[in-house]
């Protein structure tokens, strides 16, 4: 026998807010601050775009996990939130409860959502160092993301990039984890020219294309002054796959390897299937 458990106070005032979008998004100036979260989510979920939006505007806090409620990344809902984040960045007079200061874009922190601690918002560990790293930057919005590149972009990739390239000198963008697979060299040079190598935490390289690859990624690596995780994998570094003359092929490993003296923060190193000529070795570990 199943026992009805009736809707808290709380969630009845959700339910009424979203019966109609536009009163929603007009009383969102009078909304408690506790019910923001659960009323974001539920317009998050219910894809109610333009309140979607309002409530980028009007977001009293100063974090925002949208990552964490996106499991498959829609273009659309990407849209509105970055819509609201244009709204921001465009008004001359910014309004009195405006408080954001990190849009977080990666699937993670859902315990923000799922819990209220009554405090500005809700930190894990990692949150809380990540949030620590974009608040060194500057004051203006902060954009933190992952980046998976392959052969080609996704939609909702191609639409963030295209997005970000646009707003480069008003937005920080923070790109924390990048995994490079055999992505053509135009498109890494693209992404690293909008995210900035500086905040690369952890990397991981996978690619066929050795010797276009280590000219484009070599002058990069010197400024990943963060990065304590790194991983190589099959990158093949040997005569049989690079036909170039005896001088380039060692000079384009040489070029990578010589960056790791610069990894102060590196903790982590993986290389696995990795064929390097005689020396190569003793560049990194020399």
């Amino acid at each position: 026998m199943s026992i009805y458990k009736p809707p808290t106070l709380c969630e009845l005032a959700v339910q009424s807010l979203l019966w109609n979008e536009a009163t929603a998004i007009s009383t969102l100036e009078y909304l408690p601050i506790n019910l923001f979260p659960q009323v974001f989510k539920e317009a998050f979920t219910g894809r109610r775009m333009g309140l979607l939006k309002a409530m980028v505007v009007a977001w009293p806090f100063s974090y925002l996990p949208v990552g964490a409620l996106m499991k498959t990344p829609d273009v659309e809902l990407f849209q509105a939130v970055l819509d609201g984040v244009d709204i921001l960045q465009t008004q001359k007079v910014r309004p009195r409860s405006w408080r954001l200061g990190i849009l977080d874009l990666r699937n993670m922190n859902q315990d923000f959502w799922d819990v209220w601690a009554g405090r500005d918002w809700y930190y894990s560990t990692e949150t809380e160092r990540n949030a620590q790293v974009c608040n060194e930057l500057r004051q203006d919005l902060k954009v933190v993301t992952e980046l998976s590149l392959s052969s080609h972009l996704k939609e909702h990739q191609a639409h963030l990039l295209h997005w970000a390239q646009q707003r480069k000198d008003c937005v920080r963008l923070c790109c924390v984890k990048m995994k490079i697979c055999d992505s053509p060299i135009e498109i890494i040079k693209e992404v690293l020219d909008i995210f900035p190598p500086d905040y690369i935490e952890e990397l991981e390289l996978y690619t066929s294309q050795v010797q276009p690859f280590l000219c484009h990624i070599a002058p990069h690596l010197g400024r990943m002054t963060r990065l304590h995780k790194l991983n190589v994998i099959h990158m093949v570094l040997n005569i049989h796959t690079v036909k170039n003359t005896l001088a380039d092929i060692e000079m384009f490993p040489v070029q990578f390897l010589s960056h790791f003296c610069n990894f102060n923060s590196l903790k982590h190193l993986s290389i696995d299937g990795i064929y390097f000529l005689p020396g190569h070795m003793q560049v990194l570990f020399g």
